[in-house]
């Protein structure tokens, strides 16, 4: 019975780790292939709800939309003063956990989502819109 206990305990807590899983690459190999890096300051976070396209009902994913008020563009489009950024919940996903009023240090690339505005789950009747977005997680070097 010992032995059943500690083998459930031991896949529960080694599960955890798998949830998100990050491979280590060099500094020159992230700034190349990152679209924008920058500072920024968190001044906003919505939740959307997104979908791969197939929508059986309700199936979405909760992510997070920052909006970051620029302080210095290293690579990108210097033009724009706010940068908005999608990340997950920070499950199996690997978000990034923005909080408003921070400083930052992020590498994003740009990504295709479609995001769900409206939602009637039990007649399957959904409005959505696709839009490119720039995108992080606890993977990118973002700091």
């Amino acid at each position: 019975m010992v032995k059943v206990i500690f083998f459930i305990w031991t896949a529960i807590l080694s599960s955890r780790n798998l949830n998100c899983s990050c491979f280590p690459i060099s500094v020159e190999d992230d700034v190349k292939k990152s679209n924008v890096i920058f500072t920024g300051k968190i001044i906003k976070i919505d939740t959307l709800k997104i979908t791969d396209g197939y929508i059986p009902k309700d199936a979405f994913q909760i992510h997070y939309l920052a909006s970051i008020k620029t302080n210095k563009i290293f690579k990108g489009d210097n033009s724009r003063d706010t940068i908005y950024v999608i990340t997950g919940d920070g499950r199996a996903d690997c978000g990034f956990p923005f909080e408003i009023t921070k400083d930052y240090l992020v590498y994003a690339n740009e990504q295709s989502y479609t995001v769900i505005d409206s939602l009637e789950v039990l007649g399957s009747k959904f409005q959505s819109h696709k839009m490119n977005y720039f995108t992080t997680s606890i993977c990118e070097r973002t700091t």
